[in-house]
């Protein structure tokens, strides 16, 4: 398992509580699965002095865990911190609505920043209601593809493909 896959299992672990039930899909059912909200288990600013080092394999400092009650589409914890030396993250976990589904967002290769987006969500029902925990890490790095290029020194060519 990854530090990053131990981060956010971490998370979920720590945030909400693990007895959920598990419906059966049947290949009848184009649905998702009709999985069972799940609350909290702590507070969300309570994780903003949570020590996760441990559960992930490495140092994690959490820098900030704030409620966002205005969330779209639910209200959620939006979590941010870093992992060292310095894989920056942010998770959003759902405070009312999850039923134990986890969605890692990015924008891909070497993006450089966070970006929880979720574009392609047209008819995903657990999107749109806010049921999932959403995250998204910076790879590792600031800034684009072109300032990667620049300080990584390197002599392939760092043009995008046509």
């Amino acid at each position: 398992m990854t530090s990053k896959s131990k981060l956010l299992s971490a998370f979920t672990l720590m945030f909400m509580a693990s007895g959920g039930s598990w419906a059966q899909k049947t290949a009848e059912s184009p649905r998702p699965l009709n999985l069972a909200v799940v609350a909290p288990v702590v507070d969300c600013a309570t994780l903003a002095s949570a020590d996760i080092s441990a559960a992930v394999g490495s140092p994690t400092h959490i820098s900030s865990a704030m409620p966002v009650p205005e969330g779209r589409p639910a209200p959620y914890c939006d979590v941010k911190g870093y992992v060292d030396p310095q894989v920056k993250f942010e998770v959003r976990l759902p405070l009312t609505t999850w039923t134990q589904r986890l969605v890692q967002t990015g924008c891909g290769g070497l993006c450089g920043m966070l970006g929880i987006r979720l574009g392609n969500d047209q008819g995903c029902l657990p999107a749109q209601k806010g049921e999932l925990a959403l995250t998204s890490t910076d790879m590792g790095h600031s800034g684009g593809y072109e300032e990667w290029c620049s300080a990584s020194g390197t002599t392939m060519s760092c043009k995008p493909s046509p």
